[in-house]
């Protein structure tokens, strides 16, 4: 149902950074905003039903997440906070210990409460060693305790880091120099196979308040209501909490609302409706507020849902025959394109971001992008309707496109042809700066720019680097915006339209030429830390023939 993608494999750049005058086409630079990845899709009318799962609770005294963001105070899509080993220059824990014993699971029992210890670390025999670390950039890998297949990395308000490692969550606090390891016999959710005895591969992660984090999962299948129960039920988000060296789980999170809500069909009426398998973002709301603390997840199918961080403070109360892991949680709603054969495309989401200023939900997949319009001004404001709002006598104006479908076309519903690599979208990630400004990377359109007043305009890319982009961050300090490249490496656009490439002539090990599908900050840190989450090059098989890893930069 998503939009395939070819990756190439690195691209080359000489010693020294490299600098091209690339102005951009709108009036200042960036400002640092939260990130969002990923790609959304969704029928065009949004579904009725939510369900209610329990609040995240109440942070311990402990460590605060940063959800990964680096946006403005906003959560980033679940991906990146960066330690790089380095002590966070006073940056405080001010002594303050770890999260309590349990950080709150929302109330919501967690079904047989994971333990609270690792799994004993790495493989037996792996003798861990400290990062690379030259000019500001730190560079982590097997060697510290991770596996090779990284996906996100996030920091959560204390400073700790958290990585999506497909086989288990990595953790660590920021002055450490090195990962532990957990996974389910650490206590995390097992739903991908019927007997419940293996658990899925995480793919994101998303740092909460101090000591928390959210995990997302690869669920089995995508969104057939028809699928075995087992199968629909698979996947979802695990909360955990982390106190430097023992994490647990709080609770799980399914995306479903129950029986007697949903009519989309006989069986989403009788058996209630299950969305959100695999979960490829995770962001937490860090703005302050009743929304503190919200954790919006999207991926396939799923564009827009809400685990309420204070669920009474919404005004939201949950269905009597509530599932018990869906309690506290809002499902769900996307942007969509018409066919034409009259059906509807979803799509699959990577780009999520909170705006700043409004405190609005943006989402975005491979045809369209919208927000949750006047989510973040009240409480109650999860039913609005997606705004720009859906079109059904316009199929282009229906919701944002932001690299225009059928150029020159004057049938308005023009039909969508999906198969046309000129109409697509294919949105990856996106990030606000504090003003309100909002960067779109696309995987194969490039870099888009939408102002505070709603002006897109489009973006020049460094030479030689393709037109691809997995990951977005504005960097709080100067206002660049920080870019990984789909074919791989690292980019900065600095505020006066010039690029820089990084990193060059450090020694640097070779993963960082990979693709990078997370960027995230640790606004909490002294110097701010960026998080890259480096991805591996495997066969269809799952075979690794060139590993990844994770680079953390605390320069200027």
């Amino acid at each position: 149902m998503g939009w395939g993608r070819i990756r190439a494999k690195g691209w080359l750049v000489g010693l020294g950074i490299l600098v091209f005058a690339c102005v951009p086409s709108v009036a200042g630079g960036p400002d640092v905003g939260l990130e969002a990845g990923g790609d959304a899709g969704g029928p065009a009318a949004h579904d009725a039903g939510v369900d209610a799962g329990a609040p995240l609770g109440v942070p311990d005294a402990g460590a605060e997440a940063d959800g990964g963001v680096s946006d403005g105070g906003l959560l980033d899509a679940g991906t990146g906070t960066r330690d790089a080993g380095t002590a966070d220059a006073g940056v405080a824990d001010s002594g303050v210990a770890g999260p309590d014993a349990s950080v709150p699971d929302s109330g919501v029992t967690d079904a047989g409460a994971a333990d609270a210890g690792t799994d004993g670390g790495p493989d037996a025999g792996l003798v861990l060693a400290a990062p690379l670390s030259v000019d500001g950039w730190t560079f982590y890998a097997a060697a510290q305790g991770l596996s090779d297949t990284p996906t996100d990395v996030s920091a959560d308000e204390a400073g700790n880091v958290y990585v999506a490692g497909g086989d288990a969550l990595y953790a660590k606090t920021r002055a450490a120099s090195t990962f532990l390891r957990f996974d389910a016999s650490a206590g995390l959710t097992k739903n991908c196979d019927p007997d419940g005895g293996t658990m899925c591969r995480i793919i994101s992660v998303a740092g909460g308040d101090r000591g928390e984090a959210v995990l997302g999962f690869k669920g089995i299948g995508t969104d057939d209501d028809y699928d075995p129960l087992w199968q629909q039920e698979s996947g979802g988000c695990d909360v955990v909490a982390f106190d430097g060296q023992n994490l647990s789980r709080t609770r799980h999170v399914l995306i479903a609302t129950p029986p007697g809500v949903v009519s989309e069909s006989d069986m989403t009426w009788a058996n209630g409706r299950r969305k959100g398998r695999q979960v490829f973002r995770v962001v937490f709301n860090h703005l302050p507020g009743i929304h503190h603390g919200d954790v919006w997840m999207a991926g396939t199918h799923v564009g827009f849902s809400v685990l309420f961080g204070n669920p009474q403070a919404e005004g939201w109360v949950d269905y009597p025959n509530q599932y018990p892991d869906s309690r506290g949680v809002w499902e769900h709603d996307h942007p969509a394109v018409e066919l034409g054969d009259g059906s509807i495309e979803t799509g699959d989401y990577y780009a999520v971001a909170i705006d700043p200023i409004t405190g609005d939900p943006w989402a975005g997949n491979e045809y369209r992008t919208a927000s949750k319009g006047g989510y973040g001004a009240g409480p109650g404001n999860m039913w609005n309707v997606l705004w720009p709002a859906y079109n059904g006598l316009h199929q282009l104006q229906s919701y944002l496109d932001v690299w225009p479908d059928c150029p020159g076309d004057t049938d308005p519903m023009c039909p969508y042809d999906i198969d046309n690599p000129k109409w697509v979208d294919n949105l990856m990630a996106m990030t606000f700066c504090d003003d309100g400004t909002l960067y779109l990377g696309s995987s194969s359109q490039g870099l888009a720019v939408r102002s505070p007043q709603g002006q897109l305009s489009y973006l020049p890319m460094p030479p030689n680097l393709g037109n691809s982009i997995d990951a977005l961050a504005c960097d709080p300090t100067d206002h660049s915006v920080w870019v990984g490249f789909g074919f791989g490496g690292i980019g900065r656009l600095h505020p006066d339209g010039t690029w820089s490439l990084f990193p060059t002539n450090l020694g640097a090990p070779s993963f960082v030429w990979q693709p990078v599908q997370s960027i995230q900050i640790d606004r909490w840190a002294s110097p701010r830390i960026v998080y890259f989450a480096h991805l591996a090059t495997e066969t269809p098989a799952g075979q690794v023939q060139q590993v990844g890893g994770v680079t953390a930069y605390d320069g200027p």
